[in-house]
């Protein structure tokens, strides 16, 4: 298993910045290729705050804690969803299908879905004021 780190760097005037880097596994294995064929399988938990990726044979390749600091899940659901598929596709995958509360769907999908529910709460949001 290969572990995600993140670290909070800071650049100035220009304010923090989230770097990641790739722990390799304790006994050092070396994978030349993570994602056979390219398929990569995201699991997204809000409630545990983690993303889990798992190659086609169900082998846990990463796994990431994010903190929440939004404001609303939707924000919440995006940013899990854009640093797992950031992971992915850096480290090999070129499809993935996401796993989010018991429902599974293709990537480009579940940011379709995703993209409609954040333009509603928008716009239910601005007939508030």
């Amino acid at each position: 298993m290969f572990c995600i780190v993140t670290e909070t760097e800071y650049y100035g005037s220009y304010g923090p910045a989230g770097v990641s880097y790739l722990r390799e596994s304790k006994d050092g294995n070396q994978r030349s290729f993570l994602f056979p064929g390219g398929d990569a399988n995201i699991k997204l938990d809000c409630a545990a705050g983690i993303y889990e990726i798992r190659n086609i044979d169900g082998e846990l390749l990463f796994l990431a804690t994010v903190k929440n600091v939004y404001s609303s899940e939707l924000g919440y659901v995006r940013e899990l969803f854009n640093r797992a598929m950031d992971c992915a596709v850096e480290y090999g995958a070129k499809n993935a299908v996401i796993e989010f509360e018991k429902d599974f769907m293709a990537a480009d999908e579940f940011e379709k879905e995703l993209s409609a529910n954040e333009k509603a709460a928008r716009t239910e949001k601005q007939g508030e004021y």
